[in-house]
């Protein structure tokens, strides 16, 4: 496969797309700063439930806790979903987790290799990060207007142009499968997955998003070091809660509830 048939386009997604409602509405760029950043800003105007903004570059890729996302060009998927669910905002964390399970699925699908879930959002193969997700939000008191899933996912890119100091740490599908990846039809699979799962969380079974999340996880029952803000837990994860947080179990035999941070 060459990057000249690797071309994503409105028409070649659409042809392959099985879903309802998400990616009725599709933005392709060849360059943008952060595909988030627009979704945001569509759906401040009134974008429908399931708009799809994608990129092949990104100038300015947004990754958690304000960090950057590597995004070089025609080898990877950078996409961002707007989402308008009715629930509560307690349950935001879910939404993420419902992504990455759709994610995960979706590689197994076309990749046919096992992919882990690193809490909270990260999609590891092989123990290295081959893909992230950043969930943002727009609320007002205390209510969910809507939210944007963004999403990177390292495709078919050769190792060897990663940073030196991601190289031992990040992969590609492509790396880990020996073989280079139809990016339309991973795209069609995750926004399918992305639209079965959305349904799940519609109909308020966090039950079985919760169980399968914790199906495909890699941070459960083991040794963990998270850095949360400028507090330091360190012990077994040994669950998640009903809104998606960590639940450790300190040095001192006490359960921390830990809502976000980096899990080492």
């Amino acid at each position: 496969m060459t990057k000249e048939n690797d071309l994503l386009t409105v028409e070649g997604i659409k042809n392959c797309l099985a879903t309802r409602f998400i990616g009725t509405d599709i933005y392709i760029f060849d360059n943008i700063d952060s595909t988030n950043d627009y979704a945001m800003s569509l759906a401040k105007e009134g974008a429908l439930d399931g708009t799809v903004v994608l990129a092949d570059s990104q100038n300015k890729g947004k990754g958690r806790l304000g960090r950057s996302w590597f995004s070089p060009r025609g080898v990877n998927l950078y996409l961002s979903v707007v989402l308008r669910p009715k629930t509560a905002l307690e349950h935001i964390t879910l939404i993420t987790f419902a992504s990455a399970i759709a994610l995960v699925r979706a590689i197994n699908d076309i990749a046919n290799i096992e992919a882990h879930i690193k809490w909270p959002n990260d999609v590891l193969i092989n123990n290295k990060k081959a893909a992230g997700i950043l969930t943002e939000a727009n609320t007002e008191a205390n209510k969910l207007n809507f939210c944007v899933i963004g999403m990177g996912i390292n495709v078919n890119l050769n190792i060897n142009d990663l940073p030196l100091d991601l190289r031992d740490k990040a992969t590609s599908i492509m790396a880990e499968t020996e073989k280079a990846i139809d990016r339309t039809a991973l795209l069609c699979s995750l926004l399918k997955h992305i639209e079965d799962m959305y349904n799940i969380l519609a109909e308020g079974d966090f039950n079985r998003i919760i169980e399968e999340w914790k199906s495909f996880a890699i941070t459960l029952n083991r040794d963990v070091r998270i850095q949360s803000g400028n507090k330091v837990i360190e012990g077994i994860a040994v669950d998640i809660d009903n809104n998606g947080a960590l639940l450790v179990t300190d040095r001192n035999g006490i359960i921390q509830r830990v809502l976000s941070g980096d899990v080492i």
